[in-house]
């Protein structure tokens, strides 16, 4: 579960330009008599869902690692009062957004709270590399809203 947020006329180009070879390499993948073969097939369709969704598109998980939550905001009590009767971020709202998340500071997360949080806590720069990954998605998510808002194009959001 989480908010997904497209800017629909990129993300249905990223789709229409990878649809087709993700389909095929499921296909050849299924139809794989080896583990080895099976295993090339599943990176290809990884690859194509990955390019899929390069642009124009934002996820927010409903769980320890969402952003919304290390900056101390809701999608549902904030976002959402923000949107459209059609579920869209206009661009006056999108610009709105992403002048208040510019102006918070990601929540620094200890250790403890990763793993009460059932994070992968393995490495021994956990930590470190949690916060790091909350620093990178907020600038994604400030980068995702430049782009929509450069494009003036709205942000269809299911959150």
């Amino acid at each position: 579960m989480g908010a997904d947020l497209y800017i629909r006329v990129l993300s249905r180009e990223c789709r229409r330009k990878n649809n087709r070879n993700f389909h095929r390499w499921i296909t050849k993948r299924d139809e794989a008599q080896d583990d080895t073969r099976k295993k090339v097939c599943q990176d290809k369709v990884s690859l194509y869902h990955d390019k899929m969704y390069e642009r124009g598109y934002f996820r927010d998980s409903y769980n320890s690692t969402s952003l919304m939550w290390r900056l101390g905001l809701s999608w549902w009590e904030d976002i959402g009062k923000m949107l459209d009767k059609d579920g869209n971020l206009t661009v006056e709202k999108a610009q709105e957004l992403r002048d208040i998340v510019a102006g918070l500071p990601v929540k620094y997360t200890t250790l403890q709270e990763l793993k009460d949080g059932h994070c992968n806590v393995d490495s021994p720069n956990a930590e470190k590399e949690w916060n790091d990954y909350y620093n990178k998605k907020k600038q994604d998510f400030l980068d995702f809203l430049d782009e929509a808002i450069r494009l003036r194009q709205p942000i269809y959001c299911s959150c």
